[in-house]
C-alpha cells in the first residue's frame, strides 16, 4: 500500500507544482527550472525521493552492488587514485562485463598511464558492446585507438584497422570520408619510410 500513497503524494505534489507555476505565467520555462532542479538533486519532494528508491528496489543485490562498485570507482577515477579506480573497476567487470562505463574508465586509466595495449583491448571491448556509444563517440573512439597505435605502439597496420572499423559501421558518411583520407596518409607515410 506504501507505493500507490507515495504515487499520490508525488502526483498531487506535481499537479500543485505545477498549478502554481502556472499561476505565475511562463509555465514551460519555470517547469524546465523546476525539473532541471529536481534531477540535480537541489528541490526534494519526498515522495518523488521515495519513488525513485522503490524502483531503484527491483535491482538484484549483485546488480545493486555492481552499480555501486562502478560508481565508486569512477568516484577514485575523477580524484585522480587509478591504482583504487582500477580494481574496483575489474572487480564490477568480473561481476558484469556488459558494463559499458567500467570498460570506458578502464580505457582511460590505461591511456593515463601510457599503456597502449590495454588501453586497445578496453577500448574494443567497449566498441564491441551494442548500444553502449552514440555514433560520434564510436567515432572518436576508433580515431583515439589509431592516435594509440601510431603515437604510442609505432603500429600504422593496427590503426589502419581502427580507422576501418568507421568505414565499415557508416558506409558513405563525412566521418567515413575522413577516415579514409586518413588511411591513405597513413599508408602513404609508411610506403614514403619504406620506399
Amino acid at each position: 500500500m506504501a507505493i500507490p500513497c507515495a504515487i499520490l503524494i508525488a502526483f498531487i505534489a506535481g499537479a500543485a507544482t505545477y498549478a502554481t507555476l502556472w499561476a505565475f505565467g511562463e509555465t514551460s520555462a519555470l517547469v524546465r527550472i523546476f525539473w532541471a532542479l529536481l534531477a540535480a538533486g537541489a528541490v526534494e519532494i519526498p515522495a518523488y525521493s521515495l519513488w525513485s528508491r522503490f524502483q531503484r528496489e527491483g535491482e538484484s543485490r549483485p546488480e545493486r552492488q555492481q552499480r555501486i562498485a562502478a560508481a565508486e570507482g569512477l568516484a577514485h577515477l575523477r580524484r585522480g587514485e587509478s591504482e583504487a579506480a582500477q580494481r574496483l573497476l575489474e572487480a564490477c567487470l568480473a561481476g558484469d562485463p556488459m558494463n559499458a562505463p567500467a570498460w570506458r574508465a578502464l580505457a582511460e586509466i590505461a591511456f593515463r598511464r601510457g599503456d597502449g595495449e590495454e588501453y586497445l583491448r578496453a577500448s574494443g571491448r567497449l566498441l564491441a558492446l551494442a548500444g553502449a556509444l552514440s555514433s560520434g563517440e564510436r567515432v572518436a573512439l576508433c580515431h583515439r585507438q589509431a592516435d594509440v597505435c601510431l603515437a604510442r605502439l609505432a603500429d600504422p597496420a593496427r590503426a589502419v584497422e581502427a580507422l576501418v572499423r568507421i568505414e565499415l559501421d557508416y558506409p558513405g558518411s563525412a566521418d567515413a570520408l575522413r577516415a579514409r583520407q586518413r588511411i591513405e596518409a597513413i599508408l602513404a607515410r609508411r610506403e614514403g619510410e619504406t620506399g
